[in-house]
């Protein structure tokens, strides 16, 4: 048997959580500051620990509060980035979308600069760029709409977004690593992705 720590404990526990070499944080786990309250600095301050030793995040979606207390210089959302609604506002006609590879790494990789990305549910977190040294790695013109419950949206709402990131990768100066994803890996998991 392993033990396997709670969330919570994990996050709250600098040594629980440099056991581990790698950190999925997946849509809709709530990692975030109304979730821990005044216990979200020791998260943050535990997470930044966990990245100066070389370790690797990959968050998706709705995680996207976690790449903001970490680097909030690295991806602008589009609305304000710490309104959680504004920023889940991301909308595709189709539930598949053509991105860009945008690095010749990950084009070699996948086999293709062109790839699929299913977004199965809508309101995702939308980047409208990358800054700060972020590597965008998958890109696409994307729509947004409305921020996510508005209840005054209306066809006007809808915007393009050219090049959007969709895939970012941060390299601490540690050498730890952040991946964001705007989409549900599990969604996209083709043999190439």
């Amino acid at each position: 048997y392993v033990y396997a720590p709670s969330l919570s404990h994990l996050l709250l526990s600098r040594d629980a959580l440099l056991a581990y070499d790698i950190l999925m944080v997946n849509c809709g786990s709530r990692i975030e500051p109304d979730s821990f309250g005044a216990k979200w600095p020791t998260v943050v301050a535990n997470l930044r620990a966990f990245l100066a030793a070389g370790k690797s995040i990959y968050a998706s979606d709705w995680a996207f509060p976690v790449l903001e207390a970490l680097y909030p210089d690295v991806a602008d959302f589009i609305g304000e980035d710490t309104n959680v609604n504004d920023v889940r506002a991301g909308w595709a006609p189709t539930p598949t979308v053509t991105a860009t590879v945008a690095t010749a790494t990950v084009a070699a990789q996948v086999g293709s600069d062109h790839v699929n990305v299913v977004f199965d549910l809508g309101g995702w977190a939308v980047m409208a760029s990358a800054t700060a040294g972020a590597e965008t790695l998958i890109k696409a013109n994307i729509a947004r709409q409305c921020p996510w419950n508005s209840t005054s949206c209306n066809s006007s709402d809808l915007r393009s977004l050219k090049d959007a990131p969709l895939t970012i990768l941060y390299r601490s100066s540690s050498g730890g690593k952040l991946l964001y994803t705007s989409f549900h890996w599990e969604a996209s998991s083709t043999e190439a992705m």
